[in-house]
């Protein structure tokens, strides 16, 4: 347990970090427009056409590139589970490119594969792509650059649903071919955002922030009449300066691939449990949604899916829980969302990337004091968490100083008998303060919770170092 003598950095910040073995290039090209079976998506014409150009320019740049036209909602994910196994073995550089239907909804971007069956909110979820998952696949996959160009439009699904939230990812690089709330324009003859920005991509010696300002005004120069009403937009978190071509010669090509997808299962709205159960996916996370989380959480050794991690469960009153599992190796949060539903019992469901993942009914049993949750999930896959009654009980005052993000913070955690963590950090540049809370449950890790007026605002995951000069805390803030 760290003591006073031990004041040291806590680093609490978005951590990303990955050693190449080489720059190897790799990019999935998605696809639609026959939307044959789609209620409220029509047929689009010059897609085909998107997909040639973006692989030409690609492969002339040392891409490798496999291209998926008119995927169904499973062959879309599964050829999307696909290409992170593929980066995962080649790392270097990763590119995702969408040019189809797409639309807003939640705050997420969501990309509509063919023969959807899209005619309501709840549809969305469940037959359409958020972006945001994409990003995670490329994520785990532990390569350091993502790029991913969207050729699609970005209007809300509903009238006052148009707001945006950022994507999360760190090392990303998003080109949109409009604005949030707005509309693409297609055309026989291909997009118009894909045209330029299959010519930006063989231009040599540009950084690619530059590349997609000159697509910008490439359009707004050739094709003024579309005005405001389609402009690219670029979201850029590179860690460093990427160039499609660095010179003026082409990289050696690669040959473009089939992919020969497995499609993963569809996650339904509704799961009906053996006993006659039911978890609503969407209505249990809107009623959860809707309570006010102001308890610290209870942190679990968890296991799911093969994956090891923390659960941080909070039993906000007698009828609903909330938390998240986190996967440290992975860096993933997967958020959960219960109804504490009978003595013992608890209906819980998973969600990743706004969507829901999994759900199951979990049983509470307890030996020699350790209480354990587990469940068979609807997936097939086992959910279970534990929390041990003999924990670390060394009672201590810690000091630190760190940053939040860029801000310079001091930290004082107060190290409790029981293994729980209490304490604050002060803001040097705002003079804030905001109160923690965790939980010190497994060995070198530490799980906090950011309360503002009591309610809870962010979640803090923290792995612990050992320095030559003492220890260091560091990890990611959740909010």
């Amino acid at each position: 347990m760290i003591t006073k003598a031990q004041n040291l950095s806590l680093f609490l910040y978005f951590i990303f970090s990955i050693t190449l073995t080489a720059e190897n290039r790799t990019a999935l090209l998605v696809g639609s427009w026959e939307y044959k079976n789609s209620p409220r998506f029509t047929p689009l014409k010059g897609i085909e056409t998107d997909l040639k150009l973006m692989e030409e320019a690609l492969t002339k740049q040392g891409f490798k590139v496999y291209v998926i036209k008119n995927p169904s909602i499973k062959i879309a994910r599964g050829a999307i589970d696909q290409f992170g196994e593929i980066l995962k073995q080649r790392k270097g550089i990763g590119l995702f490119y969408f040019s189809g239907h797409g639309c807003e909804m939640g705050g997420h971007n969501y990309l509509i594969p063919n023969n959807n069956q899209i005619s309501k909110r709840e549809d969305v979820v469940n037959n359409a792509i958020d972006t945001q998952h994409i990003l995670n696949r490329m994520q785990e996959a532990g390569i350091e650059t993502k790029l991913v160009f969207l050729d699609c439009c970005r209007v809300p699904f509903e009238l006052g649903n148009s707001t945006f939230s950022p994507i999360k990812a760190d090392g990303a690089f998003i080109g949109y071919a409009t604005g949030s709330g707005k509309a693409s324009e297609a055309s026989k003859d291909g997009s118009l955002y894909t045209q330029c920005l299959a010519k930006a991509i063989a231009t040599p010696k540009i950084s690619i922030n530059d590349m997609h300002t000159t697509v910008t005004g490439e359009m707004k120069k050739k094709y003024p009449e579309f005005g405001p009403n389609q402009l690219p937009y670029q979201y850029s978190g590179l860690p460093k300066i990427f160039y499609f071509a660095k010179t003026a010669r082409q990289a050696p090509r690669e040959k473009s691939e089939k992919m020969q997808v497995v499609a993963r299962a569809q996650t339904k709205s509704v799961i009906t449990l053996s006993d006659g159960a039911n978890v609503d996916h969407i209505k249990l996370k809107s009623k959860v949604s809707q309570t006010s989380l102001t308890k610290p959480s209870s942190v679990y050794k968890a296991r799911y899916a093969g994956n090891d991690g923390l659960i941080a469960l909070q039993f906000i009153n007698n009828s609903y829980v909330a938390g998240s599992f986190f996967m440290p190796k992975n860096g993933i949060e997967i958020k959960l969302y219960g109804h504490n539903h009978s003595k013992g019992k608890i209906l819980l469901s998973l969600w990743e990337s706004g969507a829901p993942l999994d759900g199951g009914q979990l049983e509470k049993t307890m030996k020699d004091g350790n209480i354990t949750w587990s469940a068979k999930m609807s997936s097939g896959d086992t959910l279970t968490f534990t929390r041990e009654k003999d924990r670390n009980r060394t009672l201590a005052t810690s000091l630190y100083t760190g940053k939040v993000g860029s801000s310079d913070v001091k930290v004082t955690l107060n190290w409790q008998k029981n293994g729980t963590v209490k304490g604050n950090y002060k803001s040097l540049s705002s003079g804030k303060t905001y109160k923690l809370a965790g939980d010190n449950l497994v060995a070198g890790f530490l799980y906090l919770e950011e309360f503002i007026k009591g309610k809870l605002t962010a979640r803090i995951f923290l792995h612990r170092h050992d320095l030559d000069q003492g220890l260091q805390w560091k990890g990611t803030l959740y909010n």
